[in-house]
């Protein structure tokens, strides 16, 4: 069903975000950010173990995304739909390092870099994580139910409410994570100098 989800995609999305291609990864440039927005799930292939170059981007997208790591702005974000993984309630999920050789490649590009601060989804609930030199702020979702499991049936329950404000400054960037729960309410204040 890939294509036909990409078909769905760039027919009701595609030129609200610019794009006029098959691929619906993009960047942009806002000012002093470099945004640049992933599919991470048209190219996947199932991350196993025991074959640790399986792919999350194929090879086209992945040369794309170090291309447009190359920039003069001041901030860089890149948005993905799957975490990158890294905390312990992200181990029921597919995340970025499940993909161990991808990941490795995009620590190794990640750290020749500044300001970088990726933007993901996809865990029904908000997280903010430093990454140590890097930052990732997860907000999921916005109007999709709390899933309470009470056998024999599913309950869904109130809408979660999460969503997130990022907020760049010179000398802040501030993160403020909004959501029903109070685990999910979370803010940060990243000083854009030392980047901590």
């Amino acid at each position: 069903m890939r294509d036909r989800s990409r078909a769905l995609f760039l027919r009701y999305m595609g030129r609200a975000v610019g794009l006029s291609r098959p691929e619906i990864y993009a960047a942009h440039e806002i000012g002093d950010i470099k945004v640049i927005m992933l599919d991470t799930r048209y190219y996947a292939e199932r991350a196993d173990p025991k074959h640790p170059a399986a792919t999350l981007l194929g090879r086209r997208q992945e040369n794309w995304l170090w291309r447009q790591l190359d920039h003069d702005r001041r901030y860089t974000v890149i948005g993905t739909g799957t975490t990158l993984g890294g905390n312990e309630k992200d181990k029921n999920y597919e995340t970025w390092r499940s993909y161990r050789e991808f990941y490795a490649r995009f620590l190794a590009q990640i750290k020749q870099r500044r300001r970088v601060m990726v933007v993901s989804g996809d865990i029904h609930r908000n997280a903010f994580t430093d990454h140590g030199g890097f930052f990732e702020v997860t907000s999921s979702g916005v109007g999709r139910p709390e899933v309470l499991q009470k056998k024999p049936k599913l309950i869904l329950g109130k809408p979660l409410d999460n969503y997130g404000l990022i907020t760049f400054g010179r000398r802040f960037v501030d993160v403020a994570l909004h959501g029903r729960r109070e685990s999910d309410r979370i803010t940060a204040r990243i000083d854009t100098e030392k980047w901590r």
